[in-house]
């Protein structure tokens, strides 16, 4: 992994990245005249209500990017850790450690005015720094501890704006290349986990263990490898090092592609996404249109890539792709979603020609739109690693499984994983699914119904797809309907098997439940027959409902009579929850008991389409 990263970093196509997307961080910046100590400018950044950098902006964010430390544990003001910056020509520290804050009452004597730990931060810059600066060192650290306190009290105002999260910087007006010079030799041993081993090289290389994301730490022994014959299994340069930490600092500014494919020994490959990406204006979801031109442009399938998915400053994921299948075909056949029960402004069929279709309209419908989200059927964002509460996915069954299955859903779209969603996944995504929509309709601003139609028309429509069966359940439904049609005009036609007796009992459910007299009739009418999973059990609700609504008129029907003794005299050999699309899709479908006949009631719409 470090190697990719490496060869990355180190590329022509990321030098020109180093500098993009760079702000300073929130706070004010001063710039300092180093002949007459004299403030020359100031001015006060917010990336909320910044809109753009002014020239003195651009230049503090350069100067602050090279003069930066590590981290708080190796930053130059231990055991404080108040001073963020690590260079000779510049002091920064959060408004929270300066008079007035927290921090700062909290220091006590040792506070930012404290002589000895001012003389002790810029005495440690002195060690990377040339002989011939130091002389303007000690005017710098004169300067901050006689004129900071004067400058900062006249600009009482803007401390109060940058509030105690923001910084407060001093910086030297002196070239950039000054800056980069002092800081290249702080990182050189700093950028390491442990400190470098041996001696250097002849050319000055030295070697050490790797800080990239690496916790290893030789104070802990759980985590040092004991039985063998060496301390760590891994050195990189400090040339390595630096590509590392210049990797990282690019990635926080989310302006590379998410995720993002590192090829192997095509470096040409990896700028070229590169090169895809910063030219749109719309960064998100950029990897779509990196594979398609990809793909165009070589005509061949992509393969042989690391993929990173990068967020909030950790690696959610990292993972070899050997080769990404971008078409979706079975048996040479584009994949299909059939309208099976109809959906308002939706066509009669919707081809699944790619992968990303897949995401587009499969796993929006799979997960309400909430794992994929579509506005105006346009994909906007996704949350495969995002940080996720339940009050946002819906229902806590959803959050349950985004969290449970969101991974293996990433893994099949990004990494052509088809082994990552088998059956029984796809099964239980969409059935327990479908279960838990009628359980909690309200939330879902009444389009409960064309949820649960969508993940019906998914699981007819592919269902043998993930099964890995050559029998197509798109068939079913048009089946089922015309074994409901000849139960209701053939005397002699029995129920034939339990999906006729799903589909009919979930036709006779919907009928009984339109006869209620309740003004608003939702879904949580269902409820008696979502608890049955025993056949017996199941029919005995269907009897307590027939009965519930016995004084209606309907009860005249030869068609009614007709289904009701049917469903009774058959006996269900698989469980309920077996069968439960197939009653689902009867209730959901287009009710026949209310087709062609006068003296039966007008279908009612128990919720939206």
């Amino acid at each position: 992994m470090i190697r990719e990263f490496v060869a990355l970093a180190t590329s022509n196509e990321f030098d020109a990245l180093k500098g993009e997307g760079l702000v300073p961080k929130d706070g004010v910046y001063f710039r300092i005249d180093p002949k007459s100590w004299e403030v020359q400018e100031y001015e006060v950044y917010s990336k909320k209500k910044n809109e753009g950098l002014s020239d003195f902006l651009s230049t503090s964010a350069q100067v602050i990017d090279n003069s930066w430390m590590v981290s708080t544990n190796k930053c130059l003001d231990l055991p404080s850790r108040g001073i963020h910056s690590a260079s000779p020509f510049c002091i920064a520290f959060k408004r929270d450690s300066w008079v007035g804050g927290a921090k700062f009452a909290k220091d006590g004597d040792n506070n930012l005015l404290c002589l000895e730990r001012i003389q002790d931060y810029f005495s440690k810059t002195k060690g990377f720094s040339d002989k011939e600066d130091h002389a303007l060192i000690d005017a710098f650290q004169t300067f901050f501890l006689e004129k900071a306190s004067l400058v900062l009290d006249s600009k009482a105002e803007v401390l109060n704006e940058i509030g105690d999260a923001g910084y407060i910087t001093f910086y030297l007006d002196l070239p950039l290349e000054k800056y980069q010079e002092v800081h290249g030799r702080h990182l050189k041993d700093k950028l390491f986990n442990t400190p470098p081993k041996g001696k250097p090289e002849e050319d000055g290389t030295v070697f050490g263990t790797s800080d990239f994301f690496n916790g290893f730490n030789v104070k802990k022994q759980f985590l040092t490898h004991n039985s063998a014959t060496f301390d760590v299994s891994q050195v990189i340069s400090d040339r390595e090092a630096k590509g590392l930490y210049d990797f990282k600092k690019v990635l926080d500014r989310k302006i590379l592609p998410n995720p993002l494919p590192i090829f192997i020994d095509r470096e040409e490959l990896t700028g070229r996404a590169i090169r895809i990406d910063r030219g749109r204006e719309d960064k998100k979801l950029g990897y779509r249109r990196i594979v398609r031109e990809l793909l165009e442009e070589h005509r061949q399938n992509l393969g042989n890539y690391y993929l990173l998915f990068y967020q909030q400053g950790e690696i959610k994921d990292f993972d070899f792709v050997s080769k990404f299948d971008y078409e979706l075909k079975e048996n040479g056949q584009v994949w299909v979603v059939e309208n099976h029960l109809p959906l308002k402004d939706s066509p009669d069929k919707t081809q699944i020609k790619n992968i990303f279709d897949f995401e587009k309209w499969v796993l929006f419908a799979m997960f309400n739109n909430k794992l994929v989200v579509l506005k105006d059927n346009e994909l906007v964002s996704n949350r495969y690693f995002d940080e996720l509460k339940a009050e946002y996915c819906g229902s806590a069954h959803n959050y349950q499984q985004m969290l449970k299955y969101r991974k293996a859903c990433y893994d099949f779209v990004y990494k052509s994983r088809r082994s990552a969603i088998n059956g029984l996944m796809f099964d239980d995504i969409l059935i327990s699914g479908m279960m838990d929509d009628l359980r909690n309709h309200e939330l879902d601003d009444g389009n409960t119904s064309a949820q649960i139609k969508r993940k019906l028309n998914l699981y007819f429509s592919l269902h043998h797809i993930f099964h890995k069966t050559n029998q197509s359940m798109a068939s079913t439904l048009p089946q089922m309907r015309s074994a409901m049609r000849e139960l209701l005009n053939e005397e002699e036609r029995v129920l034939a098997n339990d999906k006729e007796f799903g589909y009919t009992a979930g036709q006779v459910i919907y009928y009984l439940l339109a006869q209620s007299k309740t003004s608003k009739k939702t879904h949580a009418l269902l409820e008696p027959f979502i608890q049955k999973n025993d056949g017996a059990k199941f029919k005995e609700a269907l009897v307590s409902t027939f009965f519930k609504y016995k004084h209606e008129p309907y009860l005249n029907s030869k068609r009614f009579n007709a289904l009701m003794a049917e469903l009774m005299g058959y006996a269900p050999e698989k469980s309920i929850k077996e069968i439960w699309p197939e009653i689902l899709a009867g209730y959901f479908d287009k009710n026949l008991l209310f087709e062609n006949s006068n003296a039966d009631k007008p279908e009612l719409e128990l919720s939206e389409n």
